[in-house]
């Protein structure tokens, strides 16, 4: 009876210690599986961070991009409407200088009509002058064109009859002692010495003592007389006024028109 109940007992043992081994041997199967996923769980976990970490950095990057294009846009926009106004103000600044030119053009016109006249009117003048003056501004007498076209500029145009003018005007107060080459009414010419009261009177003789003459300026020239009897007078009025002779009064005739 003893002995039938021990082999029970040990068959009991065994069942157990092979239940507890097929336990344990399941418990290591669930444990290492639940542990594969618990690890891929932990990986996952991981990269979702990674990924969030990237996401959150690459937000903040597009966010300042976007900052900075939208700053590029309105820097773009402010620059734009600068050239604008500046083109604007462009146009209107050329727009102003048309017309100005076109004032310029007009008052050319205007000035080429001013400064012909003046030359005209010069000419005309120096016809009734004394031929001294002729020689002393021959140089600017070459430069007045006889038309009112010319190749020179407006400013040259004034500056030669401005130039002639004042020659003239100095002429004008000034009592003027000269030798001349007087071509005479036989069509002889002789060398004299002429004597000009500025531009209203010219007296001339020469050293032989048989020529002699006065002149003035006529309607659109200058006129010569011949008269020997003003020999003496104009020699002495020239002998005066090179200091050769005392003072003195001086008879000489004055035309008047």
């Amino acid at each position: 009876m003893m002995k039938g109940t021990k082999m029970k007992m040990i068959k009991l043992a065994y069942l157990i210690s092979l239940v507890s081994a097929a336990a344990t041997a399941q418990d290591v199967a669930i444990f290492d599986a639940q542990s594969d996923k618990f690890e891929k769980w932990v990986e996952t976990r991981k990269l979702i961070s990674e990924e969030r970490e990237n996401w959150r950095v690459g937000s903040e990057m597009l966010l300042s991009r976007i900052e900075l294009v939208e700053n590029e846009g309105q820097e773009l926009t402010e620059h734009t409407r600068k050239l604008r106004d500046g083109v604007y103000d462009a146009d209107r600044e050329l727009l102003d200088l048309r017309k100005q030119r076109e004032l310029l053009q007009e008052s050319v016109v205007g000035l080429t009509l001013v400064v012909h006249e003046i030359e005209v009117r010069v000419l005309a003048l120096l016809e009734r002058c004394p031929p001294a003056i002729k020689e002393r501004v021959k140089p600017l007498l070459q430069r007045i064109p006889k038309t009112r076209e010319s190749k020179n500029s407006l400013a040259e145009r004034f500056q030669n009859v401005i130039g002639v003018l004042n020659e003239v005007n100095k002429f004008a107060r000034d009592i003027t002692v000269s030798s001349e080459v007087k071509e005479l009414t036989d069509g002889a010419t002789a060398e004299v010495t002429a004597m000009y009261i500025g531009i209203g009177a010219g007296y001339y003789y020469n050293d032989k003592g048989n020529i002699a003459g006065y002149g003035y300026p006529g309607a659109t020239n200058w006129i010569w007389q011949s008269d020997t009897a003003l020999v003496q007078p104009v020699a002495d009025a020239v002998s005066i006024y090179r200091n050769e002779k005392p003072a003195a009064y001086v008879s000489l005739p004055v035309h008047c028109e």
